[in-house]
Formats: C-alpha cells, sequence, structure tokens
C-alpha cells in the first residue's frame, strides 16, 4: 500500500512489511475533480476540489492527531491506472481499514457539526463503499464539510493501538437508525460474527 506522509507531502509505498500508524480516509468521490497519484506526487491541479481535500484530511492530522504521520485515502494512493495495483488495493481495502488507527469520514453535505439532520440525511450513508468503512475500522470520525468534529463510532478516545484522540459525540445509536446497522456491530465489527443470517439480511 502507498500511505502518503502529512509531513513531507510524499508517497512510500509499503509491500510486505508492516505499515505505520495511519489514519485512513473516507469520502464521496467528485467526479473528475479527484487528486491522483500523479498529481499529488508532481504537484499538479494544486486548484482542484479533490486536491484541496487531500490537504483537508492531512491539515485536520496535523492539527487533531499530530502523532499519526500518515495517511491513505484512494483517490491518490492507488495508481488507478496500474491494474494489478488496483485490484490488490480493492482486495486489501477491508484490512486497510481494519488495521487504521482512526478513519476520518468527511461529509461535504454536512454544513455544520450542529445540523443533525443533514448528518442523518447525509449521500455518504448511501455509498456503496460505506458498509465496509464504516464497521471495518475501530474508530470512525465524522468531519463536517468545515473539518468539524460532528462525533464517532468505536471504541471512543481511543485508536486501534490505544492512542488518545479527540473524538466528539458517540453517534453510534444515531448511525444505527440510519443504517440498520446493529449498535453493537458499529462499535466491535467482530459481533456480527454472532448474528444470525436473518438479522445479517435486513
Amino acid at each position: 500500500m502507498w500511505l502518503l506522509n502529512v509531513d513531507t507531502f510524499g508517497f512510500t509505498e509499503y509491500f510486505g512489511t508492516i505499515p505505520p500508524p495511519y489514519a485512513i480516509a473516507s469520502h464521496r468521490w467528485t467526479a473528475g475533480a479527484e487528486a491522483m497519484w500523479e498529481d499529488v506526487h508532481e504537484m499538479k491541479k494544486t486548484d482542484t476540489v479533490g486536491y484541496r481535500k487531500v490537504q483537508g484530511f492531512v491539515a485536520y492530522l496535523k492539527a487533531h492527531l499530530p502523532l499519526i504521520k500518515w495517511l491513505w485515502i484512494d483517490t491518490c494512493c492507488i495508481k488507478q491506472h496500474a491494474d494489478r495495483e488496483l485490484s490488490t488495493a480493492i482486495n486489501s481495502m477491508f484490512q486497510w481499514y481494519r488495521d487504521a488507527e482512526v478513519c476520518l469520514a468527511y461529509l461535504e453535505d454536512v454544513p455544520s457539526v450542529s445540523d443533525r439532520a443533514a448528518f442523518e440525511q447525509s449521500v455518504w450513508f448511501r455509498r456503496g463503499w460505506t458498509l465496509q468503512e464504516l464497521v471495518a475500522p475501530s474508530v470512525v470520525i465524522f468531519l463536517s464539510r468545515d473539518w468539524g468534529i460532528i462525533g464517532h463510532k468505536g471504541h471512543s478516545s481511543r485508536g486501534r493501538s490505544g492512542m488518545s484522540m479527540q473524538t466528539g459525540a458517540a453517534l453510534e445509536d444515531v448511525v444505527s437508525a440510519v443504517t440498520a446497522i446493529p449498535r453493537e456491530v458499529l462499535h466491535d465489527y467482530r459481533e456480527s460474527e454472532s448474528l444470525t443470517t436473518e438479522e445479517k439480511m435486513r
């Protein structure tokens, strides 16, 4: 996997080795406006929405989680035109989300942290990739359009390795109502192993 260093804005590939602690991003793609690997590597198209979004994730980490120096985001940490790399990334993605210290879910259609209705109606919850990005990480921090902390799901204020972090209000009850995913599964994916087939199909 490729990881983006938040201090140097450079990439390092970790293949067959254990990566350093990293944050992983979740967001909605904007068609034709995302920053790809080549754009970030060569510092091109820096005025696009996608490039500014990458900068936003980096700025958030530096301000709120300074001990995390690495970021994975699907737009620029996968060489989209390399078929083998893309296939490997798709097949590995659940584990990458599972292994992240924290997942940062950027909800650009939620204008402020206080707009609960917008949060519950966010299209992020209807994305095809949302399920694994929601249940795999031990902690998901939901962020508003202006990068404010809406709240979180998961293991409170601790990342995967016990790293302390500011996560905001617990939203598992709200997210469970929106997605129909049981609260205990949102809190810990391993709880899904005890669900019946009927419960999983709801």
